[in-house]
């Protein structure tokens, strides 16, 4: 719903960028709900993401309540993903999401603002899957 509300701006900040259409009147209005609207979405996609993560464990948890070495290593799973959840919400590039349009163009087209919103994907997709992976202890 929150894309559908915002693919206005997504469509005609793709256009302009690739030179293809010119700005309309209203461009910098609809790129900045557009932005503000991925800030919904990327939050909203990570605490279901780790919300998912976080009941499978307690399910986990509940089918081997009761062996020793299991629950310490539930624990210890447990700690991990949630700490690596909470960090996800940190690397999320507010300033250039939620900022005014003369920022984002300014600042977040720069090589190291590209940079950090390439290494945070690929951080935050390893971790995604590193900690699926220590779930299946």
């Amino acid at each position: 719903m929150l894309w559908n509300a915002n693919m206005d701006g997504l469509y005609e900040l793709a256009y302009v960028s690739a030179g293809l259409k010119v700005p309309s009147k209203d461009f910098v209005p609809r790129v900045e709900r557009f932005t503000k609207g991925t800030v919904a979405v990327i939050f909203m996609f990570y605490l279901g993401l780790w919300t998912v993560k976080m009941n499978f464990l307690v399910l986990f948890y509940r089918l081997g309540a009761q062996i020793t070495h299991y629950r310490v290593a539930w624990w210890i799973v447990t700690i991990f993903t949630v700490c690596v959840g909470l960090s996800t919400f940190g690397t999320i590039h507010y300033v250039c999401l939620a900022s005014p349009f003369e920022y984002l163009v300014q600042h977040c087209r720069t090589p190291a603002a590209i940079r950090f919103q390439n290494v945070t994907m690929k951080l935050n997709c390893a971790w995604d899957v590193f900690t699926d992976g220590l779930s299946k202890f």
